[in-house]
């Protein structure tokens, strides 16, 4: 038998050939190297037969539907033929019963954790699920806690950790040979673009962003604002990030998308939603985004708590109390119309007071409000708005006693008076000109009115000369009548 220490650089392969080849002379080696034999040999079986313990999760998630009916009473009425006679009423009604029925989507899930071993390919089938009878779009997701680095699974049909195949296998098998971990990375295992090392033939994931959580879960009627945090799994920027959420009472109005999420990070993208029904609503988030140049989208389920909003039973009063309001905003009004009048004199009378008539108009829209209120019987809002107005009209009054006049100077008064100074230069400009213009008409017009007179004097002293001429004879009742002839001229 050849020397025991030349084994020693064998593989265990060489070592089970060699023992086949020498086994038949076992028998005639020394005790010692005997034992030694079974020991070496029982090292490599037991080395050969190690397996693996996994312990891996299956989830199997779905849509669940649910019919509700309700029934509401409709009365039918319809004309009564009496051509028979028997009709003793002239219109017949009937009620009847109309059922509607509505549906409605959820999400649903289970999961089942177990655990097996396996020594170098293994198939396991999938656990069985107690899946009610209303779900349906089945898929199934695989995952496991820890993962040795030489150990592949994944569903056997699909080559992937989901599948839709309900009749698929999980699938474990040993690689000896090849490494796949965050550590060793070998050539042949399958890379992802979230920057993990997956086993031969893995399939990686389309989308690798995440819904990470919707917040606030409890919304009100109305318009609100939600907030949908996104995660980046992948090794590069998603940029572009947008969402919106759709379901029964709730729709999207706006969003403010997201412009980078850096790798391995998240943020949030703000929408305005309207919100129509209260309880709990399943919501459909649709997430969008652009990696690597390609649009990606993604859809996940969440559900969100919406408050109803609670009725406040109306405030009774008395008749007298709402008379005694009605009172008090006329009150507030004469004194408004008091102040703005003492406002007005102040502000002609150089005051600084300009300031307060924003003071006016303020206190002017709170009467307005409380009018408003106590004809929408909101009695408590009117009430407000009155201690409001009582306090405003306070510090408007004690202003108008504080305002201080101010002497202005002649350089201010001209300032002041401006435009009028200006008109008033403009029109004697004006006048002027125009007596310029008209300077030569003028005095031809004097001229011609001082001429009158001379001529009807000359005119007098030839009708003296032709009576002194004529004769002697005129008689002293002429005289007179000329003398008065010439007073009246």
């Amino acid at each position: 038998m050849r020397p025991l220490r030349r084994l020693k650089k064998k593989s265990y392969l060489n070592i089970l050939c060699y023992l086949r080849r020498e086994g038949f002379r076992l028998w005639i080696v020394p005790m010692n190297q005997r034992i030694l034999f079974g020991l070496v040999l029982f090292l490599l079986v037991a080395s050969l037969s190690l397996g693996v313990s996994l312990e891996y999760t299956v989830q199997a998630s779905g849509v669940k539907t649910l019919i509700s009916s309700i029934d509401s009473q409709v009365q039918s009425c319809f004309v009564c033929d009496n051509g028979s006679g028997n009709c003793t009423e002239f219109e017949v009604c009937e009620n009847r019963t109309l059922t509607t029925n509505t549906t409605s989507e959820s999400p649903w899930s289970a999961s089942r954790t177990l655990s097996l071993s396996c020594e170098l390919n293994c198939d396991y089938p999938l656990p069985i699920f107690d899946v009610p009878a209303n779900v349906d779009r089945l898929n199934y997701t695989l995952s496991a806690k820890t993962l040795p680095p030489k150990v592949m699974l994944y569903f056997k049909n699909a080559r992937s950790w989901v599948t839709k195949d309900p009749e698929d296998q999980v699938h474990l098998s040993v690689n000896t040979s090849i490494v796949c971990s965050s550590t060793q990375c070998d050539s042949r295992c399958t890379k992802c673009l979230d920057g993990g090392c997956y086993p031969p033939g893995y399939a990686c994931p389309s989308v690798l962003l995440k819904l990470d959580k919707v917040s606030p879960k409890q919304l009100e009627l109305g318009q609100a604002q939600l907030n949908v945090f996104v995660s980046n799994l992948y090794q590069s920027d998603a940029s572009n990030v947008d969402a919106k959420v759709s379901g029964a009472g709730i729709k999207t109005l706006s969003s403010i998308p997201i412009g980078k999420i850096f790798s391995k990070d998240k943020d949030a993208v703000v929408l305005t939603v309207k919100v129509d029904e209260s309880g709990t609503i399943d919501v459909l988030v649709r997430i969008t985004g652009i990696v690597g140049g390609e649009e990606v989208a993604l859809n996940e389920y969440a559900q969100v708590e919406v408050k109803a909003k609670e009725t406040v039973p109306p405030v009774k009063i008395s008749e007298s109390e709402v008379e005694k309001i009605s009172k008090e905003i006329n009150q507030d009004k004469d004194d408004l119309n008091s102040l703005e009048l003492e406002y007005q004199k102040k502000k002609a009378d150089g005051y600084l007071v300009s300031e307060l008539y924003d003071r006016v108009k303020y206190v002017r829209g709170l009467l307005q409000e409380a009018q408003k209120s106590l004809l929408d019987n909101k009695y408590e809002d009117a009430k407000k708005t009155l201690s409001l107005v009582a306090s405003s009209l306070d510090d408007l009054r004690q202003a108008l006693q504080e305002s201080t006049k101010v002497d202005k100077s002649l350089k201010d008064t001209i300032k002041d008076n401006a435009l009028l100074i200006t008109t008033i230069i403009g029109a004697l400009v004006a006048v002027i000109g125009f007596l310029e213009k008209n300077k030569d008409r003028f005095s031809k017009l004097k001229d011609k009115t001082a001429s009158i007179p001379d001529s009807n004097k000359e005119e007098d002293e030839g009708e003296g000369k032709k009576e002194e001429k004529t004769g002697k004879w005129f008689s002293v009742e002429k005289v007179n009548d000329s003398a008065s002839k010439k007073k009246r001229r």
